[in-house]
């Protein structure tokens, strides 16, 4: 087995075992998320992986991770909506998350268009997958910035953002450009989140 072969592989289990993480601290209560930034990720990354496979040079090594956190995202946003109604909680936007459901409304009626209607392949539908994974990530960093305590798990976000740098790696190894954009919009957005996060730890140590 080749090198990158075995990274692939890696970077798919983090990333499961950081959101399997993030389901059980979900379930459990334990954090509070911004649902909306969850809907936009699960249609993301179903779009970004038919996006990837109706390409020519598609193959299960580029896409794992792809597979990998489409699998795991859908699964953290159903948990996070099984909790919601349990609790009864009525799941509510803000302006800013409106705005952001709005335009990847757009974008995915968009995507729809090219992909489906013009059967467009390759690199514009891939963009605007990666820019609906854009919105989703800014979503959660602009509700950290503002927030006074952390809600979110570091451990998750950490392992997304390992997996993100492996898929790097991989993706260069094996000359997948597709592979290779998905994930260094990744490594950025989810180092940005990991830095918003620990600035919330830290500012909660200052006396």
């Amino acid at each position: 087995m080749k090198s990158y072969e075995v990274t692939a592989i890696a970077a798919s289990a983090v990333i499961v075992a950081g959101l399997f993480w993030y389901v059980v601290l979900v379930s459990t209560r334990r954090i509070k998320t911004v649902v909306t930034s969850w809907i936009v990720s699960a249609a993301a990354l179903l779009l970004s992986l038919v996006t990837y496979l109706s390409s020519p040079n598609a193959n299960w090594l580029g896409g794992s991770l792809n597979v990998a956190s489409a699998f795991a995202v859908t699964s953290t946003l159903v948990a996070v909506l099984i909790v919601s109604w349990r609790d009864k909680q009525k799941i509510e936007f803000n302006a800013f998350q409106k705005k952001c459901l709005g335009v990847s409304i757009v974008i995915t009626v968009l995507w729809i268009v090219i992909v489906w209607g013009a059967h467009g392949t390759g690199v514009i539908p891939n963009l605007l997958t990666q820019l609906l994974l854009v919105i989703s990530y800014g979503m959660l960093i602009m509700k950290s910035w503002k927030a006074k305590k952390n809600t979110e798990s570091l451990v998750t976000w950490w392992c997304v953002f390992i997996s993100s740098v492996i898929g790097l790696y991989t993706a260069w190894e094996k000359t997948d450009w597709l592979a290779l954009v998905y994930a260094m919009r990744s490594t950025i957005m989810c180092g940005v989140l990991v830095y918003t996060l620990h600035r919330l730890e830290w500012k909660g140590r200052t006396p």
